[in-house]
């Protein structure tokens, strides 16, 4: 490629505008070469005014020299090379204010574009990081969303259990059927129902039922109930039936629609016939862990 000696004097700046970043980087380089050549006029300023001070001190000598000899002589004929020393000085200050004066006004249509640039790369950055900002908090919604749903899941697998509070909290609601014979049930292979049932023989326990733990034992007669639990009872120990249930519910985070109270019919045979059990009957049937409701 030859070389142009033009290039010293009129930057040559190619504007890419496919995109706000390579415009904003084309226009800094258009300022950075527009400050180069600024420098080559400065300097065709300075080197005309110091052909011109040589200009007039070389005057000077010559009228001094004239003056000492006070002699009148005929002037020595002008040549081109005289002239063009006389000429160069004020030449070469013309282009170096010319060139100053027409790169100032090119930088400052550059540094005019460039602020625009910068301004819409500035929107763009600002418009990039609201929908970053935006994306992160989608993001944490439904991280917060499968965190709860973990949470749910979690729960799910481990086994229902009863704290220290929510014992006391249904000792003390059901205090008043102290005495009354209560038998608690689980099934043989369901390992979570056996484990519930032993909180609920220390909860009514503690309340002072006489409570005989047949957790683990078969109630395959219930199979058509598969989760939550029954409170069966007679027709005397329905109020205690509907307390136990109730209590559960308030205190021992039971869903209400995951246990219900039932009465017995039971029935004796006698020498004369069948006829009502006289005897006061009071269960609790814990089945598995009722699933979610899934849509």
């Amino acid at each position: 490629m030859l070389w142009n000696p033009l290039s010293f004097f009129v930057p040559h700046c190619a504007i890419d505008r496919s995109t706000e970043e390579l415009l904003v980087r084309s226009l800094e380089s258009c300022s950075a070469k527009q400050d180069e050549v600024l420098t080559y006029y400065i300097w065709f300023v300075v080197v005309g005014l110091v052909l011109e001070i040589l200009l007039i001190l070389d005057e000077y000598r010559s009228d001094y020299q004239a003056w000492k000899r006070s002699v009148i002589s005929t002037p020595d004929k002008p040549t081109m090379g005289h002239l063009a020393f006389h000429l160069s000085g004020a030449v070469l200050i013309t282009i170096g204010v010319a060139g100053e004066l027409w790169i100032h006004t090119e930088a400052e249509k550059t540094n005019r574009d460039l602020v625009i640039a910068n301004n819409a790369l500035g929107a763009k950055k600002d418009r990039e990081l609201d929908t970053v900002r935006s994306t992160a908090a989608e993001a944490n919604l439904k991280a917060k969303g499968l965190e709860t749903e973990n949470l749910k899941l979690r729960q799910l697998v481990q086994p229902r259990s009863l704290t220290d509070s929510q014992i006391v909290a249904i000792r003390n609601a059901l205090r008043k059927y102290a005495g009354k014979q209560i038998e608690i049930r689980s099934g043989s292979y369901n390992h979570e129902a056996f484990y519930f049932t032993q909180y609920l023989v220390r909860a009514l326990a503690l309340a002072g039922f006489e409570v005989n733990d047949r957790g683990g034992t078969d109630i395959s007669s219930m199979a058509g109930r598969l989760s939550g639990m029954h409170v069966m009872h007679s027709a005397d120990e329905r109020d205690a039936a509907v307390a136990i249930r109730e209590a559960l519910v308030q205190f021992g985070g039971v869903d209400v629609k995951d246990i219900e109270t039932r009465p017995v019919i039971a029935s004796i045979q006698t020498p004369t016939g069948t006829i009502p059990d006289p005897k006061r009957y009071l269960y609790i049937y814990v089945f598995g862990r009722p699933l979610p409701k899934w849509n």
